[in-house]
């Protein structure tokens, strides 16, 4: 009986052992599994950094900000500057809010009216940018008065004027039926927004008179 024992106990002993091995060698297998592994991480990140360091790296370029028009002329931005060399005295883009005023064009403002002049549309000005303010209480002529800047003539429902600039030369422009409606019906209590711009001029250009002139060069409705 004793000798059934001692054998039952070593054929134990014998299997605990091979378990032992067994997983001694699966842990053997699998360190050398996770260390060939970490092997080529490292490996490739490290290839990946000489690339990175041995690649040469343009510099960002950004473009400087051109705040000031292409040739002295308006961008669509609503910028309007003042120019002594301008015949005028200024160009650019500004909004402005007002109301019109339609009154017989003189081309002399101060003398007595003759009553004869064309229906002409002034833009009395409520809000607008100092600068373009200031351009049109220094402009002396009919074509802009006091805090009012003239549009153009009424002629068949439509405000039309002429216009001379450096870019267009000396050019008839008119506004849509719809919109001279707008401008013509706005009132100081319903006042309307608009977008003017003024191109620069040519400095060769000779003015010559005309009722149906405006120093503006473009008129936008901002609804």
């Amino acid at each position: 009986m004793n000798e059934m024992r001692r054998k039952d106990k070593r054929k134990s002993l014998v299997i605990v052992i091979i378990l032992l091995l067994i997983v001694i060698v699966g842990l053997l297998i699998f360190g050398y599994y996770k260390f060939n592994k970490l092997t080529l991480d490292y490996n490739s990140v490290k290839q990946e950094l000489e690339t990175l360091k041995n690649k040469k790296v343009e510099p960002e370029i950004i473009e400087p900000e051109n705040n000031e028009p292409e040739n002295n002329e308006t961008t669509t931005n609503d910028k309007f500057v003042l120019d002594e060399n301008d015949i005028w005295g200024g160009y650019g883009t500004v909004t402005v809010k007002g109301y019109a005023k339609i009154e017989k064009f003189e081309p002399y403002p101060g003398e007595e009216p003759s009553g004869t002049g064309e229906d002409y549309v002034y833009f009395n000005l409520l809000e607008s940018d100092k600068t373009f303010k200031t351009f049109v209480n220094n402009v002396e002529s009919a074509w802009a008065l006091e805090d009012s800047i003239g549009l153009g003539c009424i002629i068949d429902n439509k405000i039309k004027y002429s216009n001379e600039s450096k870019k267009y030369g000396e050019k008839v422009f008119e506004i849509t039926k719809e919109d001279s409606k707008k401008i013509i019906n706005s009132t100081k209590e319903k006042p309307i927004t608009l977008k003017l711009t003024r191109l620069q001029s040519d400095p060769n250009y000779q003015a010559h008179d005309t009722d149906c002139f405006s120093i503006i060069t473009e008129v936008k409705i901002i609804e």
